[in-house]
Order: C-alpha cells, then sequence, then structure tokens
C-alpha cells in the first residue's frame, strides 16, 4: 500500500478556508461590479445583499471543500479556479448582454439552474483531478 500523498490528508487548512472564503467574494465582487459598471445600473447592496452572499458562498464552495479535505496540490486548486471562471464569465458576459440589449424576455432559467449546479460540478472535477494526480505518484 503507498503512502499517502504529502498534499492531502492532512485535515482542514485555515488558510485553505480563507482562500476558498476570498476566491468566493473575488468573483462576486468581480462579476456584480463589472456588471454595474458597463450597463450603469447601481449596487444596492441593502437589498441584495443575501444574493451576494449566496452568490459567494456558490463561488467559493469548491475551494472550501478543497480545504476542508486538505488538498493542497496546485493542480485542483487550479482547475477550479479555471472552471469558475469559466462559469462565472459566461454568467457576466449574459447578464451584460441581457441588459444592454434591451432584451425584455425574463430571466434565463437554464443559465440560473446550470450557476446552481456549478459547484458540485467544479468539485467533481477537482476530485477527479486529485485522484489522477495521486494515481500517477
Amino acid at each position: 500500500m503507498r503512502d499517502p500523498s504529502p498534499d492531502a490528508g492532512e485535515g482542514p487548512t485555515p488558510v485553505g478556508c480563507a482562500l476558498g472564503l476570498a476566491i468566493g467574494l473575488f468573483v462576486v465582487v468581480g462579476v456584480n461590479g463589472g456588471h454595474a459598471l458597463i450597463t450603469g445600473r447601481s449596487l444596492d447592496l441593502a437589498d441584495e445583499w443575501g444574493v451576494f452572499l449566496f452568490q459567494a458562498l456558490i463561488a467559493g464552495a469548491p475551494f472550501g471543500l478543497l480545504a476542508l479535505t486538505g488538498i493542497r496540490n496546485r493542480a485542483p486548486w487550479l482547475v477550479g479556479i479555471a472552471m469558475t471562471v469559466a462559469f462565472w464569465g459566461y454568467y457576466f458576459f449574459e447578464a451584460v448582454r441581457y441588459h444592454l440589449s434591451g432584451d425584455t424576455s425574463g430571466a434565463n432559467i437554464g443559465l440560473g439552474l446550470l450557476m446552481m449546479v456549478s459547484p458540485i460540478i467544479i468539485t467533481a472535477a477537482c476530485f477527479v483531478t486529485f485522484g489522477i494526480q495521486r494515481s500517477r505518484s
């Protein structure tokens, strides 16, 4: 039996947990702030704080799970960041396109559902990446 990787199974890391939270906040501030700047709409933090908090939890959840499981390898974290940028970048693009085009068709339910499951998809990709890395070493 192989020794466990020194980059996994060491328990939760406070720095990793803080990094997961920071990534979630950074993504949400970037997407919503960029949307407000481009479209000229204001951010109503007083009324929308719950939505922003939920979005930050969704964006940061995969990284929190990586930290809680003690995974310190860079590859799973980088895969998670790349996928987070892809999902949230598409969300940002669609939100800006919707507001600037004057479209009044309503919410993109499919995109909303995709964003709700994105943490599961991203987390799975991160753990698969870790598993592949671990099997190669």
